[in-house]
């Protein structure tokens, strides 16, 4: 059976690697380039349309899938594909000609509300014996609300090497496998894609990067994993089952929202761009890129088992788990914080030869690959 899927992963990686050179040579020819801002570290001339084959080569294997296999999905495939599209042209449309954040938003919301009229909508969460929420009238606008939410993480996540697709890689393993717990083939099946469309872009995307994903590509894969896992949500009662995303992610959202609130209390715009992002603070530290990418990986592992775990234990346990990852992981941007602290006050403390104190410049984001 693993053959089955494994065949999908492995045909969208070799498509997904075989486009990204031809993606890189024009972009080069029409000078096609990542521009620098705020929140970017990186230098040079990089294209920014690897999302163009992570969004090509998985989308025909999606088409492929419904025209080849007797899987249904739970929702209109026609309203599902436009809403795809629309996704990935959302940001591939801005990684071309850089449109204004408001009209990114807006058709962010359409690409949403077309999802939602496709049948994918989150009614309420329900723990047998534990909780039994319905949502009623809210259960669009909480849906419209849970696919922004990733759309824009990964996007914001998007911000050094390899970040982003690495831990969508990760989150894209986990969301087969607990697929293949519940029993949801077609879910499975194009976790599977969606994994191979991103290693073959993210052999390109290894630190020092040749391509980046791009905000289409970002947008896109977020709209994903926001909607894949609502494709299960009739298959079981276990509020999991779609938090799950939310948990792989929960330490980038946790970092968005951090974010947002710093910009505010600066008096700045909540989606200024700026470096105060949780691979900006480890970069600020001293650590190289890999070692940072190493820690966000880690950590996005260990989620991903909490996220196993709460589908395989007592149904009663579920709500102590959700509050023991919250735990770990406020646990852990306070002691990120803590060493910061240590840090800057290490460094200006320390002086040069002639006894005077000055910065030690430990928040430089100087980029350092080793």
């Amino acid at each position: 059976m693993y053959q089955f899927f494994l065949k999908y992963s492995i045909v969208t990686f070799l498509l997904s690697s075989l486009i990204i050179p031809l993606i890189i040579i024009i972009s080069k020819k029409f000078n096609l380039f990542d521009y620098n801002d705020g929140r970017k570290i990186h230098t040079g001339n990089i294209s920014r349309l690897g999302g163009l084959a992570i969004f090509s080569t998985f989308f025909g294997i999606y088409i492929f899938f419904l025209l080849t296999t007797d899987y249904r999905l739970c929702c209109s495939t026609t309203l599902y594909s436009a809403a795809l599209i629309i996704a990935f042209l959302t940001g591939f449309i801005d990684d071309i000609v850089n449109i204004r954040a408001r009209y990114k938003l807006l058709l962010q919301i359409i690409a949403a509300v077309v999802a939602v009229s496709s049948g994918l909508i989150i009614n309420g969460i329900a723990v047998p014996g534990i909780i039994q929420l319905s949502f009623g009238p809210m259960s669009v606008p909480i849906t419209i609300f849970w696919i922004l939410l990733f759309m824009n993480a990964v996007n914001l996540m998007d911000g050094m090497d390899g970040l982003a697709g690495g831990v969508t890689i990760i989150a894209g393993i986990f969301m087969f496998v607990i697929s293949i717990i519940n029993g949801n083939m077609p879910v499975a099946i194009l976790s599977a894609a969606l994994v191979g469309s991103i290693s073959g872009f993210f052999i390109f995307n290894c630190p020092p990067a040749k391509i980046f994903m791009g905000d289409g590509g970002a947008y896109f894969i977020g709209f994903v994993f926001a909607t894949l896992p609502l494709m299960g949500i009739s298959k079981t009662s276990v509020a999991a089952l779609f938090i799950f995303p939310f948990i792989l992610f929960l330490i980038h959202i946790t970092d968005i929202l951090n974010v947002m609130v710093l910009r505010k209390r600066q008096g700045n715009h909540i989606f200024t761009p700026d470096k105060n992002h949780i691979h900006h603070r480890l970069l600020g530290m001293g650590l190289s890129v890999k070692k940072v990418l190493l820690i966000i990986y880690s950590f996005s592992i260990v989620l991903g088992f909490f996220s196993l775990l709460l589908l395989n234990i007592n149904k009663k346990y579920v709500l102590m788990v959700l509050t023991l990852i919250m735990l770990f992981i406020f646990i852990c941007f306070h002691v990120l914080k803590t060493v910061e602290e240590k840090i800057a006050a290490g460094g200006k403390k320390k002086t040069d030869r002639n006894g005077e104190l000055k910065e030690t410049g430990v928040y430089s984001h100087e980029i350092i690959y080793k």
